[in-house]
């Protein structure tokens, strides 16, 4: 595939080449409206559409998901425009139509690099990079419960700090302020940057820095987003499918538009305002390097621990012991779980961020190696803790059928079943060459789960339905599973038990506007009522 561009992907480049940017982004947003509930907002005469597109179902064949236009914005902004485009005739940004066949041109041309790419060898493995893309969107990963899980492991203490003398701006008013921008640009394709305080819960100040920090003019975002590709094909081991090229719009959610007189402003898909301030805030903090970092990972902990213990109080999550072993300090893994005075099941944290490439490199386990080191470390530790209770080093009253999880705050093994068995190999290799004590009796198989599935199976789950959907987990048949589908394995859901954390407790704004009552819906909802 080297240095070879299919017709499909050479006619669509060419037919990008002729757009203007402010009528794609326009028919970008009014895609994406249009097809998450909110065609009401779509300005009379900007955009013209048949009533069947106005569902995202696929099975009615108008459906444009929102990675596809995440994919075409990217491919908008990292292709020169024709000389002369300006004059010549362009494809018509104001008729649905267009982008149904600038998405159908998009799906041939992934179609055409998918034979070049993939055989029966690495299939599977394929199945990861889907899942990077495509699970994010469809799970709405912007609801209260990851606004609360965000603000509590970045926006205190120390990483807090460091914002602050980052950016000359308080992490929650930026926070806040990006949760307006983002409640404006749900309900209006392109507008002015805010410049009244009227009814506006959060200081002028704040808006407009955390716009300047959210935002990119088309200029910039053109150099900047062909930057971050070449960036990227220079650090894969392979060239970048068209599919997975890195996504501009995830560091700069919102574009600018110099017009006239006026700079006018949008977000062809608001959501990732959210993920910028939510998740993305790692990519703020990264650069305080070990306190900094090591401040989200206690929190993580913290999070894990207290999410545990509000959804199904039974269980009583305790945090590390430090004991000596060989005369040097060793800690347990970062969450004991008892249950009726047994140890069920124990639990080492794993708060690294997913990079690009563990996402979609062909060889995710060599370019992310980094965060995979880690993981194969946390398989370590679960061993050892088992090894040294099995000798009496601890004194720990633990379940027969006690098990070992990952839990990590990003799915890092995500539809990944040769990548877990790989590790596993790793673990088992890096056990014996740090502690011969540990055997096979002692490795027991981990269980991975992000966090987030954690969460969701909490919720409708009791305490002996989440010890049997992790001890399902560590079947042979079930290693290449998530944990939600394996829940379902296990028996009926209960009935959902609301989010038990209010993003108030943390963000004034919250409280302030009474949106407590969307706790259980997806934050996109909120826009289409204002603040």
């Amino acid at each position: 595939m080297a240095g070879y561009i299919t017709p499909k992907r050479r006619e669509l480049v060419a037919r990008l080449s002729h757009i203007n940017d402010f009528g794609f982004l326009t028919m970008a947003w009014s895609t994406h409206a249009l097809q998450t509930g909110r065609k009401d907002s779509i300005r009379k005469g900007i955009f013209r559409y048949h009533k069947e597109a106005a569902s995202d179902s696929i099975l009615n064949g108008h459906s444009v998901q929102a990675w596809e236009i995440e994919t075409l914005a990217n491919l908008l902004l990292t292709t020169p425009k024709t000389p002369g485009f300006a004059w010549e005739p362009t494809m018509d940004t104001r008729d649905f139509e267009t982008i149904r066949v600038l998405t159908n041109l998009l799906r041939s041309a992934e179609d055409d690099e998918t034979p070049l790419r993939i055989n029966n060898e690495n299939i599977i493995d394929e199945l990861h990079r889907i899942g990077h893309r495509q699970f994010p969107w469809q799970r709405t990963w912007v609801r209260s419960g990851e606004l609360y899980k965000s603000l509590y492991i970045y926006c205190q203490g120390v990483c807090a700090d460091y914002f602050k003398e980052k950016y000359g701006l308080d992490i929650i008013d930026y926070v806040s302020a990006a949760f307006v921008l983002f409640t404006q640009h749900v309900g209006r394709t392109w507008m002015p940057q805010l410049d009244t305080q009227e009814k506006l819960p959060v200081s002028l100040e704040a808006i407009h820095k955390t716009t300047k920090l959210l935002s990119s003019s088309t200029w910039t975002a053109h150099r900047e987003a062909a930057a971050l590709v070449k960036k990227f094909e220079l650090e894969a081991s392979a060239p970048i499918p068209i599919a997975y090229q890195p996504s501009y719009l995830r560091l700069k959610p919102i574009i600018c538009y110099d017009r006239a007189d006026t700079t006018l402003y949008t977000s062809p898909l608001p959501d990732l305002i959210l993920l910028r301030v939510t998740a993305g805030l790692f990519y703020d903090l990264a650069s305080g390097k070990n306190p900094v970092i090591s401040d989200a990972n206690t929190r993580f902990e913290e999070y894990s621990r207290k999410i545990i213990k509000a959804f199904i109080p039974e269980f009583d999550p305790l945090p590390a012991e430090k004991y000596r072993y060989k005369k040097n300090p060793v800690e347990t893994p970062d969450i004991l779980l008892k249950l009726h005075g047994k140890i069920v099941s124990v639990m080492e944290c794993k708060a690294t961020k997913l990079t690009y490439a563990a996402q979609y490199g062909e060889n995710p386990r060599e370019d992310a190696s980094d965060g995979y080191d880690q993981i194969v470390k946390a398989i370590f530790q679960l061993w050892r803790y088992f090894a040294h209770v099995r000798q009496g080093i601890l004194k720990h009253n633990l379940a027969d059928d006690v098990t070992g999880v990952i839990l990590t705050l990003d799915s890092w093994t995500q539809m990944g079943g040769k990548l877990r068995d790989k590790l596993v190999a790793e673990a088992k290799v890096y056990s014996v060459n740090r502690d011969s004590s540990i055997t096979e009796a002692d490795m027991r198989t981990p269980v991975f789960c992000p966090i987030q599935e954690l969460d969701d199976i909490l919720s409708v789950s009791d305490a002996d339905q989440i010890l049997a959907t992790f001890r399902r987990m560590t079947d042979i048949d079930s290693f290449s599973w998530n944990v939600r589908q394996k829940r379902d394995d296990i028996g009926p859901r209960l009935p959902a038990k609301p989010y038990p954390f209010d993003p108030g407790e943390l963000m004034p704004l919250w409280a302030i506007t009474n949106r407590g009552r969307w706790s259980d819906q997806p934050l996109k909802d909120i826009g289409k009522h204002g603040l």
